[in-house]
């Protein structure tokens, strides 16, 4: 567990959903309800309903030396 580390929470996700962050890929299941430990910096988010939907990305910058920074995302089914 890092102190100086972010973390992105997704909740109400829809099958298949797949999310990337930087260059890693992962297909989100109801067990996994994000990724945690996400060191400084900036961070490209991308994420689809699956790999034949268009893709949504953000930028996120990780820079949190006094505190975790949780990005939440709700989705509506």
């Amino acid at each position: 567990y890092r102190i100086n580390s972010s973390c992105i929470l997704l909740l109400n996700t829809p099958e298949n959903f797949e999310l990337t962050i930087d260059f890693y890929n992962i297909k989100i299941c109801d067990k996994l309800l994000g990724i945690k430990l996400i060191p400084n910096g900036i961070h490209l988010i991308k994420y689809s309903l699956d790999k034949n939907s268009l893709s949504k990305c953000f930028f996120f910058e990780s820079n949190n030396l006094d505190k975790r920074k949780v990005i939440v995302k709700k989705f509506n089914n």
